[in-house]
């Protein structure tokens, strides 16, 4: 489940500072200055933890991915003209919907697991998070141009 759900959730990561660089014709430390946006989000979804206890994490996963995906349709219809404010707010939801999201999942996987085995519990947990990053990662290297670019063009 936390495969899929990082693979999911998290393989959006990688075309959307495409979008700021190739269509918007801005740097990469602009491009990511701008996705520092989606941390702010983050942050503000820190209280999730303590309304999994009372909801259940099921409820709150669900609504992290809807929340995800919706935040994710500004970037499917914008094009050169669309307003940075509309897709500043898009990548503040979808930094609180992706966490909302990966704590509800991650609070699932460990609330059923007996005390003793939460080191290992935890090492799986990494070991499918960071392989659905790697997966990711390979799938958008795929579908992007090849760009030279030295440290010297940022």
């Amino acid at each position: 489940m936390l495969f899929l759900t990082g693979l999911s959730l998290y393989g959006a990561l990688f075309l959307i500072p495409l979008y700021f660089e190739q269509e918007r014709g801005l740097g990469a430390f602009a491009a990511g200055m701008i996705l520092a946006l989606q941390g702010v989000g983050s942050l503000l979804t820190r209280w999730v933890g303590g309304v999994i206890d009372r909801v259940g994490a099921r409820v709150i996963a669900v609504v992290g991915i809807a929340g995800c995906a919706a935040a994710t349709v500004p970037f499917v219809v914008a094009g050169p003209s669309t307003s940075f404010v509309v897709l500043g707010v898009a990548l503040v939801v979808r930094g609180g919907a992706l966490s909302a999201a990966n704590i509800a999942v991650t609070s699932a996987a460990f609330t059923r697991l007996p005390r003793e085995d939460v080191p290992s519990g935890r090492r799986w947990c990494g070991w499918c998070s960071s392989s659905a990053g790697r997966r990711a990662r390979r799938c958008s290297r795929r579908s992007r141009p090849r760009v030279r670019s030295t440290w010297r063009s940022w």
